[in-house]
């Protein structure tokens, strides 16, 4: 639990060993602007939930301060890409559109059909997932198509993705993930200035607040911290999805949610640097 009065991490202890508050039970635990989260450490309030991980921490009479607005909810819609393709998760089915000139081409995936799929990144934020699956149609033998999409917002959402359509498709289907590895050179020499398993505990699946702290924690270049961050959030998600495949689904609902947050914490940064430009 993180500590209410200085926010670093106190463990299981009754006492803060930083500071030397007592710790109260989680159940307990009444967050108010300013304070740290219970349950993540972050410092931010969206509605009546925490920005960063969404545990309810404002509720009404009959709702406990321990809930949570975690989804896991299978985000079925239609993902662009930069290339003019898109991916629709449906609900029996994925559904592949390319656009071509003035026809647009539709490539129709029953998810019980899917017998392999593979995602690759590479280090230049470049990204691709490939499908091959049995069309039980006149021609009755495998086809195989790829989605390229390019971006570190991109590579992250498709990652999630793919995992989600795991979900969807037979146990015996293969998912491959093919990304770049975690430096362990790098990890050494980071985790003497940052706690790598604390930061992505507290920001999952939110790569770029994480990736501040280590820029700022281990003193290198924004695009290094954050190619390591990304890098090392990708393999300990593969870890967790490989126990608990659903996981996909929420960690894609929670990156929604910080980036609706996000677009609005902008919004009102203009708004209010538009009224001091007014008011000059």
């Amino acid at each position: 639990m993180f500590c209410p009065n200085c926010g670093k991490d106190a463990g299981e202890f009754k006492f803060c060993p930083y500071c030397g508050t007592g710790m109260p039970e989680l159940k307990a635990a009444v967050w108010s602007v300013g304070m740290p989260c219970p349950h993540c450490g972050g410092t931010k309030l969206e509605g009546k939930e925490c920005a960063f991980c969404g545990a309810r921490l404002v509720g009404d009479e009959q709702d406990t301060q321990d809930e949570t607005l975690d989804s896991y909810d299978i985000p079925y819609r239609e993902f662009v890409t930069s290339l003019g393709v898109s991916i629709e998760l449906k609900r029996d089915e994925l559904l592949l559109k390319r656009k071509w000139l003035f026809r647009t081409e539709k490539i129709h995936i029953p998810y019980s059909s899917i017998a392999e799929a593979e995602y690759s990144r590479t280090e230049g934020y470049m990204g691709r997932i490939r499908f091959l699956w049995f069309s039980a149609g006149s021609s009755g033998q495998f086809c195989q198509e790829k989605v390229m999409f390019g971006g570190e917002d991109a590579c992250m959402f498709f990652y999630q993705v793919f995992f989600v359509i795991k979900q969807l498709s037979p146990s015996s289907a293969a998912f491959v993930v093919q990304c770049p590895p975690v430096d362990p050179d790098k990890l050494a020499r980071f985790s003497q200035n940052v706690d790598m398993e604390a930061l992505f505990q507290r920001y999952v699946p939110c790569w770029e607040p994480a990736a501040d702290e280590v820029m700022s924690k281990c003193m290198i270049p924004g695009e290094e911290a954050l190619a390591f961050v990304f890098s090392y959030f990708e393999q300990r998600q593969a870890q967790l999805y490989k126990m608990d495949v659903r996981l996909a689904a929420r960690d894609y609902n929670r990156m929604m949610r910080y980036r609706k947050h996000d677009r609005s914490e902008e919004r009102r940064k203009k708004s209010a640097d538009s009224m001091f430009m007014w008011l000059r």
